[in-house]
């Protein structure tokens, strides 16, 4: 179904974390039918630009506190992901400092906001980005738990960011966040994926209980809520009424992302277990049916981010733990 592409190279080796990959879209980025790859190592998010016919583009983002230059100050990364807005797009970069907003490209830093620090026994990290694109916010999950929600001018050419919201549904550190067609819907290190409604303000209308175990990555299809979770399962849950549809044992260790092409009815899922699997969803008489359609080993590699580069799903990519490359395959 898929074949092994040459790879793109980094500069840097992936750092282990969940998600570790986001890929910007020529088609939300104007850029001529570009892909632009947003990979974290340690205090850096690595954006590499890939144009056919053209030598790839690099550029290195480092996360700095506000007005410092050197080195030192520099925090590590959680999370590096671009958040698609109403007619525009801003680089959100998550860290254990706070958060940073930048231009899609990471040329202009936009925005800063400090964490702040309530025990200093306890490390402090932002983690889980997502945008609300009808309402023009971005939020971005925090370690206590709540849900930091930014309001972005719609302008590009101002830079009018501001902390709107902080919503409370969470008792542990977030861990990913999702959101599409006003729903958005939150997960956390025990498993409890919570699912919101934005109109005007975002609500809480229910939870769906983990089972100790983090739900590591989630995505939203076709009113379904689709979770990766450390002990290797994905399961789906209606958006409308939190009940278990269906439950997959789909890797043998801990997922760290999953990515839905929608227009194709696919589902990504990337393990350190060092399989990346494909599954097709398809809805027959109101039940959903999910069936395996690919499956290889990246020998020898903790894979930590997948994501597709179109909705049609054509082709994906991947990163893996210390390895400094961008793994790709096409159908």
């Amino acid at each position: 179904m898929y074949k092994r592409q040459p790879s793109t190279p980094l500069k840097a080796s992936s750092s282990a974390l969940c998600n570790n990959l986001d890929v910007l879209n020529a088609s939300s980025s104007h850029s001529g039918g570009s892909l632009t790859y947003a990979v974290v190592h340690k205090s850096v998010s690595h954006l590499i630009n890939s144009s056919p016919g053209l030598p790839h583009v690099y550029r290195q983002v480092t996360c700095k506190e506000s007005g410092t230059t050197q080195t030192s100050s520099s925090s590590a990364i959680m999370q590096s992901a671009w958040c698609g807005l109403s007619s525009r797009t801003v680089l959100v970069i998550a860290s254990m400092k706070g958060i940073q907003m930048f231009e899609p490209d990471g040329s202009i830093m936009l925005f800063w906001h400090a964490l702040k620090r309530t025990d200093e026994k306890t490390a402090q990290f932002a983690r889980g980005i997502c945008s609300v694109k009808n309402e023009n916010l971005v939020c971005v999950g925090t370690s206590s738990g709540s849900i930091l929600v930014f309001s972005v001018n719609d302008d590009a050419k101002e830079s009018n960011i501001q902390l709107k919201e902080t919503l409370t549904g969470h008792d542990v550190a977030i861990t990913d966040l999702y959101s599409e067609s006003g729903t958005l819907v939150s997960a956390d290190e025990l498993g409890n994926i919570t699912i919101w409604k934005s109109d005007i303000t975002i609500n809480k209308v229910s939870m769906i209980k983990g089972f100790n175990y983090p739900c590591s990555s989630i995505h939203i299809w076709n009113n379904f809520v689709i979770g990766g979770y450390g002990s290797g399962h994905i399961r789906f849950y209606q958006v409308s009424t939190g009940d278990l549809e269906v439950e997959i044992t789909a890797h043998a260790r801990w997922i760290n992302s999953i990515d839905v092409a929608s227009e194709a009815g696919l589902l990504l899922s990337a393990s350190e277990d060092t399989y990346v699997r494909v599954w097709s969803l398809v809805v027959v008489d109101n039940k959903l049916k999910v069936e395996m359609k690919f499956s290889e080993s990246v020998t020898d590699v903790q894979l930590q981010g997948c994501r597709f580069t179109s909705q049609q799903g054509q082709t994906f990519a991947l990163t893996g733990y210390d390895f400094n490359e961008i793994y790709l395959f096409s159908r």
